[in-house]
């Protein structure tokens, strides 16, 4: 095995690393305004999960969202928790602010665990890996501001990067070995067909798929499944940093999950796979990312600064590293006798570009961003944006009833498309004096009067030499933690098949007596984790179980909610318009939901055992409902109930109705005792 393969294998580009570091923090932005929504529902003593049933029902909760049960604190976490997301986002304190969003992150779950799901597991172990990865090393404010500043090379490998890719080619592999280990997989090839008649998932796109596709073709498409999942983990960290066997990985990986998306309603999953794979882009992606969106007036620019001034010596440095100006020189403007006198004479800071033209106030900001690669770069996401928040529209206007997948992707399409033109309205090439000009010279001279007062709020802001990676400590850690989350992994795979009583018992056969005893024993000791150490995972919520749709469920369903109000009337809770209950199968059963977290949440407390969440649930929903309604209409009982219907590979059976919980929100009124029996000649 060659050198260089090896130097390459698990190895990382830095900017990739950056435009992960982005990701993530966006993605955390993204979830938290999400769940924002049901923050009273979710996260308060008048939701859904009061925190005394929380301790009562968790085995472990190291929750700091669980110190306090009112609206106003769960508001304060949020922020706090937008705010390290920020720091993320612009990369200062990197490694600080990736520790202390990793341990919000583990704090929001733990308050709530009834709505997680597998992309909050990878969202979790994203930010864990973030940990031992130098995801501030490239445009970020840690780099900015770092003297001397870190080394030019790109290429980056350690135990950490490692680990990282170790931990996607895990959650791959093991996904497809829990498939190979179902017989609805391997040998029917029906998985793709049983997950796409789960109807309080199934997307109208999932619908028209299962009935236009038949059994041969839905097979066919479940052994590609399982084929891709094994090759791109391959692809994907086992090719040179430089080959563009890493971006067709990447495209087969995405369009994978696009597509499970459009037909199945799988939450935040999706967008928290397309962050990690932000970290996989390519050497040779950016070698040929640079040459497009190479400036028309590609030329060296030079800045100068005031001296005197260290608000001025930040800002422009951390322009330099966010505009990708790498070759820009930087210089105090009193190293050069007409760049004083400019700086004086005008109070502002001078950028000259190639052709020797001077620049000052706001046109000097101008000029220096199309001297950048973001006027192109940002014209194409515009255009992008454009043409997705295009077809999404005319789907929508067509009659389709959009999937959670696609009304999120057409929002930040429109969140893209309106930032970049702003960008790009503000910052035009039109020398014009209109009132662009004239407002952005007047925030230009602001900031140059008030120096000394910006110099005072960016003192936070400190200079700071480049942080080393990596470092042995963090090596060793990381060496540990992905060891032991291997074996985790192998565990909960021995769990599900008991691959290794199976192994003692052919070695039995076999007559190998001493070694299939010692293989028994090995798995009457819980396997390959110690009983010891389980406490690791549970304490670090690295614990994991990459098992989504191994064997999808048969027994489909959907929910009626028939409720009688103070006047007598009968409405269905669960229903998107409270109508008249009726039991008849809901045209598009998943949309009943009004936020895929509901889903999951009611997914979970449906199953048997779960009384006392039902019992919160339903003492929720009676609050919820009288405080938004007369008290003519207050709610009275209502009753939980899913009609479950049967897939068979010849079509659904005949559903039948199952009564989960009765919930009264007015006690009854007790019955008068029955009259004794009356005596003769009474």
């Amino acid at each position: 095995m060659s050198t260089s393969f090896l130097k390459n294998l698990f190895s990382f580009d830095l900017r990739s690393l950056a435009l992960f570091r982005v990701g993530l923090a966006l993605l955390i932005l993204g979830d938290l305004i999400h769940r924002s929504f049901d923050l009273r529902a979710f996260y308060t003593d008048f939701g859904v999960l009061p925190r005394w049933v929380l301790i009562q029902n968790s085995d472990h909760c190291l929750s700091l969202h669980a110190m306090s049960g009112s609206l106003a604190f769960q508001i304060v976490l949020f922020l706090i928790a937008a705010g390290f997301a920020l720091m993320l986002l612009i990369g200062y304190r990197t490694r600080l602010a990736t520790v202390v969003s990793w341990i919000l992150i583990i704090s929001l779950h733990d308050r709530n665990f009834l709505i997680l799901q597998g992309g909050d597991d990878l969202m979790r172990m994203l930010l864990f890996w973030g940990m031992f990865l130098p995801l501030g090393a490239r445009w970020s404010a840690d780099h900015a501001l770092a003297e001397p500043t870190l080394p030019e090379k790109n290429r980056h490998r350690s135990m950490g990067s490692i680990a990282f890719g170790i931990q996607i080619l895990l959650m791959y592999w093991t996904s497809a070995f829990y498939k190979l280990g179902q017989p609805v997989w391997l040998e029917d090839g029906a998985g793709i067909y049983y997950a796409l008649h789960l109807d309080y998932i199934a997307t109208q796109t999932g619908h028209w798929v299962r009935e236009a596709f038949s059994m041969s073709a839905l097979s066919f498409i479940s052994y590609v499944t399982l084929f891709a999942e094994f090759l791109v983990a391959a692809l994907l960290l086992g090719t040179h940093l430089r080959s563009h066997w890493r971006l067709l990985a990447i495209g087969i990986i995405v369009g994978l999950h696009v597509g499970f998306s459009l037909v199945l309603e799988v939450g935040i999953f999706p967008f928290v796979v397309f962050t990690a794979l932000l970290a996989f882009f390519p050497t040779w992606f950016w070698d040929k990312t640079m040459d497009w969106f190479q400036p028309d007036n590609k030329k060296d620019v030079s800045i100068y600064y005031d001296a005197d001034c260290s608000f001025c010596k930040k800002s422009v440095f951390l322009l330099r590293s966010f505009l990708g100006l790498s070759d820009a020189t930087i210089k105090p403007a009193q190293s050069n006798t007409n760049t004083q006198a400019l700086m004086e004479k005008h109070n502002s800071w001078v950028i000259i570009d190639g052709e020797g033209k001077e620049h000052l106030k706001f046109n000097a900001a101008r000029a220096l961003f199309h001297h950048s690669r973001w006027p192109k770069a940002l014209r194409l996401m515009a255009r992008a944006s454009a043409i997705m928040m295009g077809l999404i529209i005319v789907s929508s206007l067509a009659g389709s009833d959009l999937p959670d997948f696609l009304a999120c992707t057409a929002l930040l399409a429109g969140l893209f498309l309106g930032g970049a033109l702003l960008v790009l309205a503000l910052l035009s090439e039109q020398t014009n004096a209109g009132l662009r000009h004239k407002w952005g010279t007047r925030a230009y001279q602001w900031v140059a009067d008030h120096r000394e007062w910006m110099g005072r709020l960016t003192a936070w802001l400190h200079w700071r030499s480049p942080a080393l990676y990596p470092k042995a400590g963090a090596s060793v850690i990381a060496l540990l933690f992905i060891i032991y989350i291997s074996l985790w992994n192998l565990n909960e795979m021995n769990n599900r098949f008991q691959f290794i009583s199976r192994l003692g018992a052919v070695l039995h056969q076999k007559e190998h007596h001493k070694f299939a005893n010692w293989v028994i024993d090995l798995n009457s000791n819980h396997t390959f984790i110690p009983k010891s150490l389980v406490w690791i995972g549970n304490l670090s919520h690295v614990g994991q179980k990459w098992s989504m749709f191994d064997d999808p469920p048969k027994n489909d369903r959907w929910l009626v909610m028939p409720a009688t109000l103070a006047d007598g009337s009968r409405v269905d809770l669960f229903s998107n318009n409270n109508a008249i209950p009726t039991f008849e199968k809901p045209s598009l059963p998943s949309s009943q939901y009004p936020r895929f977290r509901w889903r999951k949440f009611m997914e979970n407390i449906l199953n048997n055992g779960r009384e006392e969440y039902l019992l919160r649930y339903g003492q929720f929903m009676c609050r919820e409902w009288n405080r938004t309604h007369p008290p003519e209409k207050h709610l009275q009982t209502f009753e939980i109930i899913f009609v479950q219907e049967y897939s068979t590979p010849d079509g659904p059976a005949s559903p039948k109705q199952i009564l989960r919980w009765s919930h009264y929100c007015v006690e009854p009124a007790p019955q008068p005792a029955p009259l004794p029996p009356a005596k003769n000649g009474d």
